[in-house]
């Protein structure tokens, strides 16, 4: 069977799971948009061969026999990083993942989030899709969580196949992401009809152009089985895009945290406003917004009596800025730069990486003009479409101490700016 036939079979097929899918409340007008969904699952499924293709389409066969609703499966598994506690209530509802297919889908992620990383900033990147899980939402869906649900979904046989043929597509330096994103993209601007708000027709599987406008308009409870159990999920039908820095549990709670610190809004009492309105449009850290970062730093330190020492760099490890509070000690001088470039470098915070017992023989090791340390109070700063833009390091107390003020003073930056 040549390729266009099998895409026609397994988006048709598709295409009657997804439109059975039962929504909360009322039918969502994206599973009535069958034009849209056909084109833009076809433009995603163009990206593999006729293996994966005739075996994913086994999987839908089989999936129907068993009477199991494969996209409602998908949307299950990603409720696990977007809805978190109702995944909970609804993981018996869903297929066991076993340990190999678990494995099979973290080699497959790893590489399909290099192609999407490459087209950061290019001309098929919607600028507020969402890369990585870490800006998981119930409304909102990463490409990295996208993704993973998508897969898990499949046959171990079926990811099997994918990874080798992934694996041979990095071997020829092929990008099938980019050109199955040309394709949608070519397809959306000769479509003036399409048009994706809260008060507007949605393309539910547009999810694969990054065009996550519609999410607040796509909750759903989805059958797992066509015999009457179901559950309640977001329709994560428009994803954005992955994290090679995943959120972890090793990071300190700051919300929960005994420090007595202060609330962000007087926090950020008299910190200059940034002339850069939302980190969905920003790039790079400049010096307007590492004065921005130090300025609540100490304010953050300020509340719990701390005096610390702050560093700010740039995407490439470079310093832009360096604040020594009175009284701090003379080694976090030291210290506070090697966190902040040691989070940029390893892309994930440094009390992350501490965890790591083979990265814990690096501290102070050195790289050229670098020193690495893996204690916390590192973290990278991030635009919302997931680009490491710089790097913050804090050091003056405790390791529990340092990471709570890098963390809240982070987390007070990316909200002033949204």
């Amino acid at each position: 069977m040549n390729k266009e036939i099998l895409i026609t079979d397994v988006v048709s097929n598709e295409w009657e799971m997804f439109t059975n899918t039962n929504n909360i409340g009322r039918r969502s007008s994206c599973q009535d948009q069958k034009g849209n969904f056909i084109a833009s699952r076809a433009a995603y499924w163009n990206m593999f061969d006729e293996q994966v293709l005739s075996s994913y389409l086994k999987d839908l066969s089989n999936a129907k026999s068993n009477k199991i609703n494969l996209a409602a499966q998908k949307y299950g598994y990603m409720m696990e990083s977007t809805d978190p506690d109702y995944f909970k209530t609804i993981k018996h509802l869903l297929v066991p993942v076993s340990d190999k297919k678990l494995k099979l889908v973290d080699s497959i992620m790893l590489i399909y989030m290099k192609w999407e990383e490459s087209l950061i900033s290019s001309s098929l990147d919607n600028k507020n899709r969402v890369l990585y899980k870490q800006y998981d939402s119930k409304y909102n869906t990463s490409v990295e969580t996208y993704m993973r649900g998508e897969l898990t979904s499949y046959s171990e046989e079926t990811l099997s196949l994918i990874l080798a043929q992934f694996l041979k597509n990095v071997s020829d330096g092929e990008n099938p992401v980019k050109n199955y994103l040309l394709t949608l993209k070519n397809y959306e601007e000769g479509s003036k009809s399409r048009s994706c708000s809260k008060n507007s027709t949605c393309s539910v599987e547009n999810s694969n152009s990054h065009d996550k406008s519609c999410n607040d308009n796509c909750k759903s409870t989805e059958s797992c089985k066509n015999t009457g159990n179901g559950f309640n999920s977001n329709l994560a039908a428009h994803y954005s895009n992955g994290d090679c820095n995943k959120k972890n549990t090793s990071t300190c709670n700051v919300e929960s945290s005994s420090c007595n610190v202060g609330s962000s809004d007087e926090i950020l009492k008299n910190v200059s406003a940034s002339k850069s309105a939302s980190l969905k449009r920003i790039f790079s850290l400049n010096l307007d917004l590492a004065e921005r970062l130090a300025d609540i730093a100490v304010k953050v330190a300020n509340s719990i009596d701390l005096d610390v020492v702050i560093t700010v760099v740039d995407a490439s490890s470079n310093l832009i800025l360096f604040k020594r509070m009175d009284n701090s000690l003379l080694c976090s001088i030291e210290i506070s730069q090697a966190k902040a470039k040691t989070a940029v470098e390893f892309k994930a915070d440094t009390l992350y990486l501490s965890n790591n017992e083979s990265l814990k023989t690096l501290n102070n090791f050195s790289n050229g003009s670098t020193n690495y340390c893996f204690l916390g109070g590192g973290v990278p700063v991030k635009s919302l479409c997931g680009k490491i833009i710089g790097g913050l390091g804090i050091s003056g107390g405790s390791v529990e101490q340092d990471c709570l003020v890098a963390e809240k003073t982070l987390k007070i930056f990316e909200n002033s700016l949204k």
